[in-house]
């Protein structure tokens, strides 16, 4: 299959999302955020939204924008991503995100996407912008008929290493006091 390139100033969206201080709790836990980092976690004191939270409302636009352009998305490969705040994100609301396909860039087996999302709250004012690179790869019935690699031998004048010829891995002691187990 092609690529579509009459993606290329088409508009997405828009995407709604409504979330809560708890999936902005969690967002911040899955980040690494410790208990020094309270104002992140605690519905008591904020919370605080971390920046990139900005591509989680940004995700859905941006993978229905990537299939629309076509490829497989099996091989799509994240190049760069960038966030613009207008303001703080609230920790709890209603967000809708548009997605543009701004540019599709021909790299003979696969291509890359420059794509943009624009994130607005419920009473329409602008939130963020995200911007994203991406590369897919084509599909075709040739990507399936390519030869596969051929199983490499050892180098000349060299066996090829057998199990006995490696040496013992080390034994751990078992904290349980017990023999170790092989």
């Amino acid at each position: 299959m092609a690529f579509d390139f009459d993606v290329v100033g088409k508009t997405f969206g828009p995407v709604e999302l409504a979330y809560d201080w708890k999936r902005v709790a969690l967002y911040a836990l899955a980040c690494g955020a410790t208990r020094e980092e309270l104002d992140l976690l605690l519905e008591t004191r904020g919370p605080k939204v971390l920046p990139t939270f900005s591509v989680v409302p940004a995700l859905g636009p941006l993978l229905s924008n990537l299939r629309k352009l076509g490829g497989n998305m099996l091989t799509l490969v994240h190049g760069s991503q960038r966030c613009v705040l207008h303001r703080p994100i609230p920790a709890e609301g209603k967000l809708a995100t548009t997605s543009i396909c701004k540019a599709i860039y021909d790299k003979g087996k696969g291509a890359l996407a420059m794509l943009e999302t624009k994130t607005t709250d419920a009473s329409g004012a602008p939130l963020f912008d995200t911007g994203a690179s991406s590369t897919a790869a084509r599909v075709s019935s040739a990507a399936s008929a390519a030869p596969r690699p051929r199983p490499t031998s050892p180098p000349r004048g060299r066996p090829p290493a057998s199990p006995s010829s490696r040496p013992p891995r080390p034994r751990r002691p078992s904290s349980t006091g017990s023999p170790p187990m092989i």
